[in-house]
């Protein structure tokens, strides 16, 4: 089963989260240090963190400014491929049908916590684009 590592972050004096997707632990991991470093670098903190060390390095920066807005996560999530079977292809005469059933997919792979191709949404974000502009009769 594919995975994905998701890493959250958030900089104590820069408001807002962070977040990558990442194909591999190591990719993961090697943002993480570079987001710590900055964070120490900050703080006026000596010190670097890598790969393997970023953790250990965190630790007190969460101490000094605390863990709700002071963090670096990696999640790891196990996803099944996705598909849009069952869906079908935007048909010239029914874009509202053909839409409402992407949408319904992609409602339904949320609700379940489930990974789809960025590719595949931002070709339905143009196609419903095209289909609202049609319906307002701006095609």
């Amino acid at each position: 089963m594919p995975t994905i590592h998701l890493l959250l972050a958030e900089h104590f004096k820069t408001p807002g989260v962070v977040m990558s997707a990442h194909a591999t632990d190591a990719s993961a991991r090697a943002e993480a240090a570079e987001l710590v470093n900055i964070m120490l670098k900050d703080s006026g903190s000596t010190g670097t963190a890598d790969a393997s060390t970023w953790e250990r390095h965190l630790a007190p920066l969460q101490e000094e400014h605390g863990a709700a807005h002071c963090y670096v996560e990696i999640t790891r999530l196990d996803v099944k491929a996705a598909t849009a079977e069952g869906i079908e292809a935007p048909e010239a005469t029914n874009d509202t049908l053909s839409a409402a059933r992407r949408l319904s997919w992609l409602c339904a792979e949320l609700y379940h916590g489930n990974a789809f191709s960025k590719e595949n949404l931002w070709r339905w974000h143009e196609d419903a684009q095209a289909a609202i502009a049609k319906a307002e009769g701006r095609s």
